[in-house]
């Protein structure tokens, strides 16, 4: 049973790959077909399925090749975005206005009107093939712009993990219900969408599930080419740091926690032993015990650079007042005493905005603490437990390897 990590730079080069299904697409003399391979940064997939549909869906499987085998245990499922006439009324009638079974189409007011399934219903179709296909393996959804709406739509009704970029919200294409099941799971949807995509940005973020980096506004803010990633294949935001944030991370602790399952359901094949239960037990505690932990020290984290943000502002607003404006002869020490005098002082910028938020770092930081107390604990256990019992470690070194190869 292996742990394959599909990173961010994976999920965005799958997505680039799935256009290149189309069979008539301009300069695509080689669509891409089941059995091909397609490659990342560090990474092979072999193309387990594909589909090119009339309606003009493309949707492709994809599994990672590991020291020459192709592994499904992980399987990610993708869809392109908008690249022909059918996937503009698609955006329109689709995305817009929430058809999800049936499309319409005339190429002229004068013409007949023609019916053809929706791209969420084959979309669907061929996500439930692919799982009936591969029951067992762990199966995420990836897409760009339409495509994301689609992998998103997807990864609700079949309860996979989602990763992609710039797709416009999908809650015109579901039901009250399911909007709130998105507010309630948003680390399930992991839609990243530049602040100034306006055509992201076109149907809003009703289900609060988008993750808004600013990279700025120009051409290519709705293009996959405009994200950047670290050598380890994690989205960077505009300061060049990784994207933390605490719904990737709980989204990666239920991958693990997903891959657990997976052994658990091997060794339940006869029956469980008892040490096989411990290590399940055991496993799940350091998983869960361990994601927290970085779940909190993430938001502390975060916290805190709310809080140096606003305060290195403040101080910024502070020094401002001995800039003396254009046409006033005063000297800046004359400048500060009339911002004092209006009120702004150290302590009404400066203090006030330490006074609001010191406390709050304050509290996220014992917070995280007490989960960094608890992860250290329960490791502490096992480990004491381990040390007690050889046949046990052997046992406990023999899945953990297992699990992770």
């Amino acid at each position: 049973m292996s742990e394959v990590k599909i990173t961010d730079l994976d999920y965005k080069w799958i997505s680039y790959e799935v256009y290149k299904v189309r069979k008539n697409k301009p300069n695509n003399d080689k669509p891409l077909k089941k059995g091909r391979t397609v490659e990342s940064f560090d990474k092979e997939f072999k193309v387990l399925e594909v589909l090119d549909h009339e309606n003009g869906m493309q949707a492709m499987a994809v599994a990672p090749i590991i020291n020459g085998k192709v592994d499904t245990s992980r399987i990610v499922i993708a869809y392109a975005g908008t690249d022909e006439w059918k996937d503009v009324e698609t955006d329109a009638q689709m995305i817009g206005l929430g058809d999800t079974e049936k499309l319409t189409h005339a190429d002229s007011p004068e013409d007949d009107i023609t019916e053809y399934d929706a791209q969420s219903k084959t979309a669907l179709d061929f996500a439930k093939k692919i799982r009936a296909e591969y029951p067992d393996s762990i199966i995420t959804t990836t897409g760009h712009s339409l495509g994301e709406s689609t992998a998103m739509y997807v990864a609700l009704k079949m309860r996979f993990n989602n990763t992609g970029f710039n797709g416009p919200d999908i809650h015109n294409m579901i039901s009250k219900d399911e909007i709130e099941y998105m507010r309630k799971h948003p680390e399930q949807f992991i839609n990243y969408r530049n602040y100034y995509d306006y055509v992201g940005n076109v149907t809003g973020n009703k289900t609060q599930t988008v993750i808004y980096l600013n990279y700025g506004f120009g051409i290519y803010t709705h293009s996959l080419s405009d994200w950047e990633f670290n050598k380890e294949g994690k989205l960077i935001d505009d300061y060049g740091e990784a994207v933390k944030t605490s719904l990737k991370l709980k989204q990666e602790m239920f991958d693990k926690l997903d891959n657990l399952q997976n052994i658990k359901t091997k060794l339940a094949q006869g029956g469980y032993t008892e040490n096989e239960e411990i290590f399940l037990d055991s496993e799940q505690a350091r998983i869960i015990s361990k994601g927290v932990k970085e779940i909190s020290t993430t938001a502390y984290e975060n916290i805190k650079n709310i809080r140096d943000k606003a305060v290195a502002g403040a101080e910024e607003i502070w020094d401002s007042t001995l800039e003396v404006p254009f046409g006033f002869i005063l000297s800046p020490q004359e400048v500060r005493a009339a911002y004092m005098e209006g009120g702004v002082t150290y302590d009404t910028t400066v203090g006030q905005t330490k006074r609001e938020l010191d406390p709050k770092v304050e509290k996220a930081k014992e917070i995280n603490e007490n989960f960094v107390e608890l992860d250290e604990k329960v490791n502490k256990t096992i480990d004491e437990m381990l040390e007690k019992d050889e046949e046990l470690k052997r046992d406990f070194d023999l899945w953990t390897k297992e699990m992770n190869t």
